[in-house]
C-alpha cells in the first residue's frame, strides 16, 4: 500500500486546496486574525484511547522542547523513530486530541540521512501538558490503559526468546513509568517483573526493564495488547506458532 504522503498528488492536492481556501476572503479574513501558530493547536484532555497512546509513545519516544525563534518563544514536540506505522498511528491519534481545523493534514515525514520517520508539531499547550507529569496523567491514562502500554511498548518494548521462551520486554530509565505500566497490566490479568540495572558509569542513569516472561501472560498481552509496529507483531506471532 502507497503511504499518501509518499504520493506527490497528495502534496499537489493540499496545495491547491490551501491556494483556493486563500483566495477566499472570509478564510483570509480568519488567518489573518489567528493568533501565533502554536496557540492554534490546543489538547482536548479528555480521557480517550487516542489520548492514552500519545502518551504512552511520548514517555517512549517523544520529546518536547522550547527554541527561540527571533525573540518569541517556540514550542515543539517531536517523536523520531524507525517505523513508518508506527509514526503514522502517532500521528494519527495526535491529530485526534488536536483538531487542526483549516491547517494542513498532521503527517510523518522521512530523513533520508537519520534514516528515520518524523512526527513534530508545535503547540504550547501539548508542551505544558506533556511537562505536567506523570501523577496528573495517571487519571487519563487509567481510563484506558490498553491504549497506553501499546503506546509505550510501540516505542520501547520488543519481544525476545529464551530457549523457546518468549519474553516481551519493555525498557526505560523510568522505575516509577515501568511500575505504573505493571500494575496496568496487573489489572488485565498480565503478570510481569521489573529489573533494574545500576549505570557503571556516573554519568549515566539506571535502566530497568519490564518483562512478560510466562508463555500464558504473553498470549494474554498478544490479544489485549500487542504492537501497531507490524515487524513486532510479526515477531509475537511466533509466541502461537511455538505453541
Amino acid at each position: 500500500m502507497k503511504i499518501m504522503w509518499q504520493n506527490p498528488d497528495y502534496y499537489r492536492k493540499v496545495s491547491d486546496g490551501m491556494k483556493r481556501a486563500w483566495q477566499n476572503e472570509a478564510v483570509k479574513q480568519r488567518m489573518r486574525m489567528r493568533p501565533t501558530h502554536h496557540r492554534l493547536n490546543i489538547v482536548e484532555k479528555n480521557p480517550s484511547p487516542c489520548l492514552s497512546y500519545v502518551l504512552g509513545a511520548w514517555y517512549g519516544d517523544g520529546t518536547s522542547y522550547m527554541t527561540l525563534r527571533g525573540k518569541s518563544k517556540v514550542y515543539f514536540t517531536t517523536l523520531a523513530v524507525n517505523d513508518s506505522d508506527f509514526a503514522i498511528a502517532f500521528a494519527k491519534a495526535l491529530s485526534e486530541i488536536i483538531p487542526r481545523r483549516h491547517l494542513s493534514p498532521l503527517v510523518p515525514f522521512y530523513n533520508e540521512k537519520s534514516r528515520r520517520w518524523y512526527v513534530a508539531l508545535s503547540s504550547k499547550d501539548l508542551y505544558y501538558f506533556f511537562h505536567s507529569g506523570l501523577t496528573n496523567h495517571i487519571p487519563l491514562i487509567s481510563q484506558y490503559p490498553v491504549e497506553f502500554i501499546r503506546g509505550l511498548a510501540d516505542a520501547e518494548g520488543s519481544v525476545v526468546f529464551d530457549r523457546g521462551n518468549p519474553i516481551v520486554v519493555i525498557g526505560n530509565t523510568d522505575r516509577d513509568l515501568l511500575s505504573l505500566a505493571a500494575t496496568l497490566l496487573k489489572n488485565l490479568g498480565i503478570m510481569s517483573k521489573i529489573y533494574t540495572y545500576k549505570a557503571k558509569k556516573h554519568n549515566r542513569r539506571d535502566f530497568s526493564y519490564l518483562r512478560i516472561l510466562d508463555r500464558s501472560n504473553v498470549h494474554r498481552y498478544s490479544d489485549l495488547v500487542g504492537f501497531t509496529i507490524q515487524r513486532k507483531m510479526d515477531r509475537l506471532a511466533r509466541v502461537y506458532r511455538s505453541r
